[in-house]
């Protein structure tokens, strides 16, 4: 290896920093020339020049993992799983971290003889078949009502170009509030300049756990034909590769229901003539966004003109009082709404103010077990998952108090917590579309609100899960906390005036 830049020249601070640019250059161009070596089936040449590589940098990731492909495709495999342990320990003895994702994908392939770690037999260049490019969106459904200025702001955010990156737009709103529909709506209207692919991807399972990444590039290279055994192995050569076939092409990725920036950012092409559009079920922040659109509930008239839509103007105009209370009592929510109308369609013989008097409670018997439904509780419930255990607690108590509007110095008497703990556990909710804030009155500069259907699904959860407000974060907390909602709503009685309501609670 070359010796230090400039290493014969007097340094004073602008050569120091100059010195060091010229190294990570050099260093960057070395790893580029290895990887080419290895992609070419070099590795026996390779292999003296790694171990002094790595002998010399113990805790550079990149090094070691060349060192263990080149060793494992030249049958020293038991070599090369001792590479690991050594980086292992010296990471954690000099740095304190673990090996990164890369590193143990690349160990979990070496122990299983992954043949995605075997140098390709076919050395002819990939191509998308242009015969049939994949389209994966999912059909667009029924029209929208009430979106044309969310439809118009996102057309408008995926037509802005930029000179060196795709736009990339995130659709984001509380449970049920239509941003699945919107995005495919959108999608399917602004295809057009995508021709090479328009590809799809929902990034939580059927039991709403995040996805990973690294099997949804899989699925996209697959889509562009690239054979199986041409994948790599780890998640950042699989971004790689799936960079490098949308460099040069029109591509339209629509990511749906994305938890975390770190699902997001792999999945971005590389090309400013592609673009993303994204639904998420919490606030996300990214340098690579370049718009958010917000989605809310629908107006009065627009919900009574969404029922219209499903049900028929007769049967609204035979009991329209009945069909505006009715959204409200969905709050205006799309997916709420187009439930109830679903119930209403498969028992014409019911008047809409049968299943309002359900909704309310005032009756009971068939029919109206599936108001878990209409109050979003999947929806809701797959969100509140996702949060932290804290978070989850004092989302299970504060749903049950018929509370118009916590301020933070409310809410930290009901979880008897302090204020400023109180403060971030609310914002969090507000992250995750489970609350909204807006500006408060007086000292407050804040109040935080829950939609009556968002804090409805709150009661069906279990209300003696653990409460992680003891936990050692919150070590503040009284030892005296009553351990279930219900008790701490009845010490707070008196002291506020918030009535818990104690709503029975469903499995």
């Amino acid at each position: 290896m070359a010796g230090p830049a400039l290493v014969d020249v007097g340094h004073g601070p602008v050569l120091r920093a100059e010195g060091l640019r010229l190294e990570e250059m050099y260093k960057n161009a070395l790893e580029r020339r290895i990887e080419a070596d290895l992609h070419l089936g070099r590795h026996h040449e390779l292999l003296g020049e790694l171990t002094r590589l790595a002998a010399e940098q113990p805790t550079h990731e990149g090094f070691q993992a060349k060192l263990m492909l080149a060793l494992h495709r030249a049958g020293r495999r038991s070599e090369a799983l001792k590479v690991y342990q050594r980086t292992r320990s010296a990471l954690a003895r000099e740095l304190g971290l673990d090996p990164s994702n890369d590193l143990e994908q690349l160990h979990r392939a070496v122990l299983a003889a992954d043949e995605s770690l075997a140098l390709p037999r076919q050395r002819t260049p990939v191509r998308i078949s242009r015969t049939r490019p994949p389209r994966q969106l999912p059909p667009e459904g029924t029209a929208l009502v009430g979106r044309q200025p969310q439809v118009a702001a996102l057309l408008s955010a995926l037509s802005a170009r930029q000179h060196h990156a795709p736009p990339v737009v995130v659709i984001t709103g509380p449970p049920g509030s239509g941003k699945s529909a919107l995005c495919k709506q959108v999608g399917h209207r602004a295809n057009g300049p995508y021709t090479d692919a328009q590809l799809y991807a929902r990034l939580v399972d059927a039991q709403g756990r995040p996805a990973d990444p690294r099997d949804v590039l899989a699925e996209f290279l697959r889509a562009l034909d690239v054979p199986e055994d041409r994948i790599p192995a780890t998640r950042s050569e699989r971004c790689r590769l799936f960079r490098t076939w949308t460099a040069d092409r029109r591509v339209l990725v629509t990511l749906d229901d994305v938890v975390r920036t770190d699902q997001l950012l792999p999945l971005v092409p590389a090309s400013p003539d592609c673009a993303v559009l994204v639904t998420a079920r919490r606030q996300l922040y990214a340098p690579e966004i370049t718009a958010t659109v917000e989605v809310g509930p629908l107006t009065a008239e627009e919900g009574l003109r969404l029922l219209t839509n499903v049900l028929g103007k007769h049967r609204i105009s035979q009991d329209e009082a009945a069909a505006r209370e009715l959204v409200r009592l969905c709050d205006g929510l799309p997916a709420a709404l187009q439930a109830a109308a679903a119930r209403l369609q498969l028992r014409p013989h019911w008047p809409i103010s049968k299943l309002v008097k359900g909704l309310r409670g005032e009756t009971a018997g068939p029919g109206n077990g599936g108001n878990q439904d209409l109050v979003l509780y999947s929806r809701v419930e797959r969100s509140y998952r996702l949060t932290s255990p804290a978070v989850q607690s004092a989302f299970r108590v504060l749903t049950r108090f018929e509370v118009d509007a916590f301020t933070p110095r409310r809410a930290a008497r009901l979880l008897r917590i302090s204020e400023v703990q109180t403060e971030a556990l609310l914002d969090e909710l507000v992250e995750f579309q489970l609350m909204t804030a807006e500006p408060g009155e007086g000292d407050d500069l804040l109040q935080y609100r829950f939609l009556p259907s968002v804090r409805a699904a709150g009661r069906r959860l279990p209300a003696d899960e653990p409460d992680e407000l003891l936990s050692p974060v919150y070590q503040t907390v009284p030892a005296t906390v009553p351990a279930t909602c219900a008790a701490i709503g009845d010490a707070c009685v008196s002291e506020l005036g918030a009535q818990p309501e104690r709503a029975p609670v469903s499995s």
